[in-house]
């Protein structure tokens, strides 16, 4: 019996975790960019004073490398923007703060959210 409902849960786990998957995914690529992208955007929302890389990668219990790879587009599309950080000559330095832009798509993210909730 306990294997059949261990079965069960994990599928439903699992299914849970592929739909959110999937509504990050048509929600965000509307905007050109990924899901990974969502959780960043929210959590620099939460941080107006910005972040640096490394405190978002720690933050999101993410490979910093991963943060350096793939904020380009959330830079190029200007939803975030650098801001010099000690001395402003090492780009992972930078505090990553939202744009006006960028704060816009974090309320349309809140906005998904609270209707999936």
């Amino acid at each position: 019996m306990e294997d059949i409902r261990f079965e069960a849960f994990t599928g439903l786990i699992g299914n849970i975790y592929k739909s959110i998957q999937r509504i990050k995914a048509h929600e965000i690529g509307r905007y050109g960019l990924k899901g990974v992208h969502v959780l960043w955007v929210y959590q620099l929302s939460q941080c107006p004073e910005g972040l640096s890389p490394a405190a978002l990668a720690k933050r999101s219990d993410m490979n910093r490398s991963l943060v350096s790879r793939e904020m380009e587009p959330l830079l190029q599309g200007g939803f975030v923007a650098e801001q010099a950080a000690g001395d402003g000559k090492r780009r992972y330095n930078q505090l990553l703060t939202l744009t006006d832009k960028g704060r816009a798509l974090a309320e349309e993210i809140r906005r998904v959210v609270r209707h999936l909730q």
